[in-house]
């Protein structure tokens, strides 16, 4: 878990329905901790947050809107296509658009800051039931 060690949220906001789409749309807003000891390894004099943090900031934002465990099963598409340097980027916003589908969460989510936009990835999670819920 990369939450409060490695990045923070600092706010989620639910964005108004799109006309003609009415799958919820939320925005989180994170902040990314430049001091974390993974940038001494990626990259020492020139930090740059892993593609897989990145994916697992998507993951673990989700859970924080839905309140639910979820597991990634699939994804269709990640493009990964600006490097995220937290000693120039340290706000980032993650958009989610979801759609449910067959039990599962369809996500279509991108990382960015301004502008630039650094992911883009449609993917679908499976939402973990717990013991209790078994019964």
């Amino acid at each position: 878990m990369l939450i409060n060690e490695f990045y923070k949220i600092d706010h989620v906001s639910k964005l108004p329905v799109k006309e003609g789409d009415d799958s919820p749309h939320f925005e989180v807003r994170v902040t990314i901790n430049r001091d974390h000891p993974i940038f001494k390894g990626h990259f020492p004099g020139n930090p740059v947050v892993p593609g897989v943090c990145q994916v697992e900031m998507v993951r673990e934002t989700l859970e924080h809107i839905l309140a639910s465990k979820l597991t990634l099963i699939q994804s269709d598409n990640i493009k990964f296509l600006n490097m995220i340097s937290p000693l120039t980027y340290t706000t980032l916003t993650i958009e989610h658009r979801l759609k449910h589908a067959e039990n599962n969460i369809v996500a279509h989510s991108q990382i960015q800051s301004g502008e630039t936009v650094f992911l883009k990835m449609k993917a679908v999670f499976s939402e973990q039931q717990s013991a209790n819920s078994k019964q």
